[in-house]
């Protein structure tokens, strides 16, 4: 009897998680993804071209992923957990770099693909997100963040990536 409440509960346990990874969905199709709505439109335009360019020349690919919520998961597991199955990096193990944004959650994460690790520590991509996203996300201006001029995380980033 003991052994059946086991069985059906380690089910119980096996069927959330398969549950609950299949409901990733499914990778983005551009480099940015709005799916908060927070984006103005020139801007993700610009920032689109700018990370289709990075790609094409540094073999870099960099998704921007907006939400509204990640729904009480923490934002470190929801990030990884969405770079982990897309796997969008140059080799197609592992993700490039992919940038979470939760706005009602009021959070944001950048997870780095094991390609790009070396180039990009924990470090750097905290510096800049602390330095550029906090400041912009604060005032609810989620696109000024992400504005094409030099001085942004992604120009930045770029600085970091081999030619």
């Amino acid at each position: 009897m003991r052994g059946i409440a086991l069985a059906g509960l380690l089910s119980i346990l096996l069927w959330g998680q398969v549950s609950y990874a299949a409901e990733v969905g499914p990778a983005p199709r551009t480099y940015v993804e709005d799916r908060a709505g927070v984006m103005n439109a020139q801007i993700k335009t610009q920032l689109i071209g700018l990370l289709q360019e990075l790609e094409q020349k540094a073999k870099a690919r960099i998704i921007v992923l907006t939400v509204q919520t990640t729904d009480g998961m923490d934002i470190h597991q929801y990030t990884f957990e969405r770079a982990d199955q897309w796997k969008f990096g140059p080799n197609k193990k592992s993700a490039g770099v992919l940038i979470v944004v939760a706005v009602k959650d009021r959070k944001y994460r950048t997870e780095v693909g094991y390609d790009w690790e070396g180039i990009l520590p924990d470090s750097r991509v905290g510096e800049l997100g602390r330095k550029y996203f906090v400041p912009y996300f604060k005032q609810k201006a989620y696109s000024m963040a992400f504005r094409s001029d030099e001085n942004r995380p992604i120009h930045i980033i770029v600085q970091f990536l081999p030619k």
